[in-house]
């Protein structure tokens, strides 16, 4: 079957229009994160002692709706993130 010019460019703005409108519908489900660099947050203070306490600055501005977890818990290289039951963890802010 052979397609006039016209009728692959028609294809096209449909195929991208129909693109458009899908992505446009599903915008509001993206959240804006702040990518941080090495360095841009500094830790001032660490509590290890009962109750555990932390205190950290951010070197950069923080867009609205970043979510930033901090964890205690141990690294393995063969494992990941050690599993642990006595109290360590995971904190979101």
């Amino acid at each position: 079957m052979n397609l006039y010019p016209t009728q692959i460019l028609f294809r096209f703005l449909s195929i991208s229009l129909i693109l458009l409108i899908s992505i446009s519908w599903n915008i509001n489900e993206l959240n804006a994160q702040t990518d941080f660099a090495p360095g841009e947050i500094m830790f001032t203070g660490y509590n290890s002692d009962a109750p555990d306490g932390f205190s950290f600055v951010l070197l950069n501005d923080v867009l609205s709706g970043t979510v930033i977890f901090i964890t205690d818990r141990g690294w393995s290289n063969s494992t990941g993130f050690r599993v642990d039951n006595n109290g360590e963890g995971t904190i979101q802010l």
